[in-house]
């Protein structure tokens, strides 16, 4: 009887565990539309030994990330602010997981953008991101919140 109690429950937790993991990648892209992302911290290595670093409100920032934002739609398009202008963008994920993703930024010239170890909650956006398009190349880590 207690060997069947302590089953049902197990198998009870389980169930709860597994239902709450398929909400969270299912509200993944809830939460990437939710909002207009602001650049919150950024740090960049490129492939040329320059590095870059942004912290919003920083005193020491060697890069000004401060209109960089993203926007994400949820028919996958969106749109790229830096500096006053604004790039449309394309967007998809490349794993079922939904912790990769390939943007396409339109410039004059489109480049694609790769994001991987996506970590999204309501309130920060987290990610390594790397482009193969440009020179010199570079491997980033970038934390985003909500634009208020």
């Amino acid at each position: 009887m207690i060997t069947l109690k302590l089953f049902s429950l197990g198998t009870a937790y389980s169930l709860l565990f597994i239902n709450s993991c398929s909400k969270q990648t299912a509200n993944t892209e809830q939460l990437l539309t939710g909002h207009t992302w602001k650049a919150e911290e950024i740090r960049v290595q490129q492939s040329d030994d320059k590095t870059q670093y942004y912290l919003r409100g920083g005193k020491h920032n060697t890069i000004d990330y401060d209109s960089d934002s993203l926007k994400f739609n949820s028919d996958y398009t969106g749109t790229y602010y830096y500096d006053g202008a604004m790039y449309s963008t394309q967007w998809h994920f490349t794993n079922k997981e939904k912790t990769k993703m390939a943007i396409e930024i339109r410039y004059h010239l489109s480049i694609i953008v790769y994001l991987e170890n996506i970590h999204i909650t309501s309130s920060s956006f987290k990610y390594s991101q790397y482009t193969k398009d440009l020179w010199p190349n570079y491997m980033a880590s970038c934390t985003r919140t909500p634009n208020q």
